[in-house]
């Protein structure tokens, strides 16, 4: 089970620059909404 926890944080931390470069974009409002969902609560 750690190893799971371990590759969905990996996910993460290569999703979270990836959706903040997308975003910077208006016209990309799907991308910027999808990267708002995978913010950390």
């Amino acid at each position: 089970m750690a190893w799971l926890y371990l590759i969905v944080a990996g996910l993460f931390e290569i999703g979270w620059p990836v959706g903040l470069k997308l975003s910077q974009t208006p016209s990309r409002l799907l991308l910027f909404r999808r990267f708002v969902c995978e913010m950390p609560q």
